[in-house]
């Protein structure tokens, strides 16, 4: 079973703040920062929000 959301920190801060993105957000991103800078932030700006 796939987690609903998964918090992402920084590896030099880990008990600092963390990014929540949906499953699915979170594969977009990672997806995105693969490919290019582009697809990045248009990866960015579809996410949504909540």
């Amino acid at each position: 079973m796939r987690p609903l959301v998964v918090p992402v920190r920084d590896g030099k801060g880990p008990q600092g703040p963390a990014l929540v993105f949906s499953a699915a957000g979170r594969a977009s991103f990672v997806a995105a920062l693969k490919s290019d800078a582009q697809s990045l932030s248009m990866a960015v700006r579809s996410m949504p929000m909540g």
